[in-house]
């Protein structure tokens, strides 16, 4: 009885070491294959050997740490380049993929040297807010710094953001660019409606130009009861950004008024000269008559 029960034991053993050693080859084989339906997928070429034993140490490595179907999911969505930025740049660049959205995900795969260093510093919402403005993102974290980049890329629509940055490139002081923020987050895309293109090109955007734009469609009197009362409910922004405004717009006319009289002045002198120079032909015209005759 003894003797029957250690060879079922081992026929046991024996058993799952069988199936141990069959499972194993066919995982390998299914990740395999795996991995290079990704890479024909996005366009790649045959990966090597090489190659795919790395991804395959850094898939299981990742499925350890996040599980196998967020990982699978991940790479599916993301690429074979995402594991290439893994293994170039660090574990970060998968660990904020996995914060992200599928569209973000192929983003930071393929710009990884430009948006990783954006996503440690300002958080995913950043490559959110690349799907929506490609390219842009770093100029919008310029323009209105981290939190104001990440506020941006959570409630604005991919229709506003060219405008939105266009003014904020514009803007004449950091006082009428924090303005134009906190405007925009309270009135939204019919804001900018009232700012017109033509104002942009010619003379960017003031203080000036973000309350004449709040006061467009409801009358100066309905912000606050004409423009002493409306810049009192406009915000501690509008007050900061007026006084700048103004002095620009004073700076503003002083130069053009300058050109202008001075562009005045010497077309004067020019005519006064050239008019001198054509009676001075004519004397010396006449003289030459004379002495013919």
């Amino acid at each position: 009885m003894k003797n029957l029960l250690c060879l079922v034991l081992a026929s046991l053993i024996a058993l799952v070491s069988l199936n141990t050693s069959f499972a194993e080859p066919l995982t390998r084989i299914a990740l395999k294959e795996f991995l290079e339906s990704i890479s024909v997928k996005f366009g790649g070429k045959a990966l090597s050997k090489t190659a795919l034993e790395s991804f395959e140490v850094a898939v299981k490595k990742y499925s350890l740490k996040y599980g196998k179907a967020r990982t699978m999911t991940l790479i599916t969505e993301g690429g074979i380049e995402l594991l290439e930025a893994a293994s170039r740049y660090g574990d970060d660049v998968i660990a904020i993929a996995m914060e992200a959205s599928p569209g973000a995900r192929r983003l930071l795969a393929l710009n990884t040297q430009t948006l990783l260093p954006l996503a440690k510093k300002v958080g995913p919402e950043i490559l959110e807010l690349e799907v929506k403005a490609p390219g842009l993102a770093g100029r919008f974290v310029e323009a209105f710094g981290d939190d104001g980049a990440r506020l941006i890329s959570k409630n604005a629509p991919a229709s506003d953001l060219p405008v939105l940055l266009n003014c904020a490139e514009r803007a004449d002081t950091p006082a009428t660019r924090k303005l134009l923020l906190e405007t925009y987050t309270k009135e939204g895309t019919s804001f900018l409606n009232k700012i017109p293109a033509k104002v942009i090109l010619a003379t960017g955007v003031a203080g000036g130009t973000i309350i004449v734009a709040v006061g467009a469609g409801k009358g100066l009197d309905k912000v606050g009861g004409g423009l002493g009362d409306g810049l009192e409910n406009a915000g501690e922004g509008v007050k900061k950004a007026l006084p700048e405004t103004l002095a620009r717009i004073s700076r503003d006319f002083f130069l053009v008024a300058g050109a202008v009289f001075g562009g005045i002045g010497l077309f004067w002198i020019w005519l006064h000269y050239r008019y001198k120079w054509l009676v001075e032909a004519k004397k010396v015209q006449l003289a030459r008559e004379s002495t013919k005759v």
